[in-house]
Order: structure tokens, then C-alpha cells, then sequence
């Protein structure tokens, strides 16, 4: 297994830094990612989330959050982990993650993850790994967290750590000798899985 490092890292313990962005995609009147503490899992102190439920007079939920921008100088393959829980409400919510790269001019936003239903516990899993067909090395990346529901009051999603790891080598180590967790391993979706990026507005 290639030699890893974490190129970031943010469990949102001293609440939801600034450099990160909430965007409501309705403009008023549904829920957005807001920072909380003290969840229901006593190993959490601190998350953020979207959780309509916690209001009623809420309606229907478009919100994004997004990560600043991180340098890739140095690094030759990148993978995601998050560590969250979600409940799709009997699926009337979606929540997937997606990756752009500011620097690229059209690339617009990548849909390269939908969050798994019904996970009433907290789970880690392996996100997205391998390049794009860019010269990471020379590129800045961010991932985007979007949660919408089609029914008011509905679902909840809550994202206790995202961690991008990567390595200079330039071979990715497989699963016979990964000593990662043990928990759910989630392939990339289709590559017309996309998300547009006039969704995000950002």
C-alpha cells in the first residue's frame, strides 16, 4: 500500500469554519446546513447538518454546503472519507456529494457520491479515489454537500468528518492489502451522474 497523508481534514469541533459555504438554493424558507452540538451519538460532540425536522414552519430543503478550496501541489492521487448519518424519509430526500475544480474552466460540479438511506448509525466510508484526467498537481479541488427534499419537514443529514488522503506514489493500493476500516466501500457512480453547476450557484 503506497505511503498516504492527509492533505485535509475537518471535523467542524470549533464549529463551521468560514472559509466554508452554506447556500440555500430556494432562497428562503427551507432548512440549510447549520453547525450543532451535543448529537444524539454521545462520541459526537459537535457536527454540521441539515435537519428539517427540527422546525416545523420549514418547507422544502435545496442547500448545499461547500468546501474551500484545497491545494493539490504535490499530491499524484486523492481519496474522500466521510463519516455521517442520513435518513432519506422514505425517499424524499436526496444527499449526494460532488467534486469541481475551481481552476478548470467548464468543469462545472461532479456528482461522484449518493449517500446510502436509511443509516440510523454513524459510518465511515470510502468516498471517491483515484484522478480525474487533470494534473492534480497542478489544481485546487472542492467537494460540495447537497441535501433536498421533495416533501416538507423530511429527512436529515448530519456530516461529522470529511478527510481527503492522498499519496505521492502513483499507484493506488488495492483492497488485498488496504488496512482502511472496515466499513461500507461505495464505487464511484456513473459518470452522467452529474450535478450542474447552476445548481450550487457557486
Amino acid at each position: 500500500m503506497p505511503s498516504q497523508n492527509t492533505a485535509f481534514g475537518e471535523n467542524f469541533q470549533g464549529g463551521l469554519p468560514p472559509d466554508w459555504e452554506i447556500v440555500d438554493n430556494l432562497s428562503g424558507g427551507g432548512a440549510v446546513w447549520g453547525w450543532y452540538e451535543n448529537h444524539e451519538d454521545p462520541s459526537v460532540e459537535a457536527y454540521v447538518g441539515v435537519n428539517p425536522s427540527l422546525d416545523s414552519d420549514h418547507d422544502m430543503s435545496d442547500t448545499w454546503l461547500v468546501s474551500p478550496a484545497i491545494d493539490l501541489d504535490g499530491w499524484n492521487w486523492i481519496e474522500l472519507w466521510l463519516w455521517y448519518a442520513f435518513d432519506d424519509e422514505e425517499s424524499t430526500v436526496s444527499a449526494d456529494v460532488a467534486i469541481g475544480f475551481p481552476e478548470v474552466a467548464g468543469s462545472g460540479w461532479e456528482s461522484v457520491h449518493v449517500a446510502q438511506p436509511d443509516i440510523d448509525d454513524i459510518i465511515r466510508v470510502q468516498l471517491w479515489t483515484g484522478a480525474p484526467p487533470y494534473d492534480l498537481d497542478q489544481l485546487e479541488v472542492q467537494f460540495a454537500f447537497r441535501f433536498k427534499n421533495t416533501e416538507a419537514n423530511r429527512g436529515y443529514w448530519d456530516l461529522f468528518s470529511v478527510v481527503l488522503d492522498g499519496s505521492e506514489e502513483s499507484e493506488v493500493g488495492t483492497d488485498d492489502d488496504d488496512d482502511s476500516l472496515e466499513d461500507d466501500d461505495v464505487g464511484n457512480v456513473d459518470d452522467d451522474d452529474n450535478v450542474n453547476a447552476s445548481c450550487c450557484g457557486c
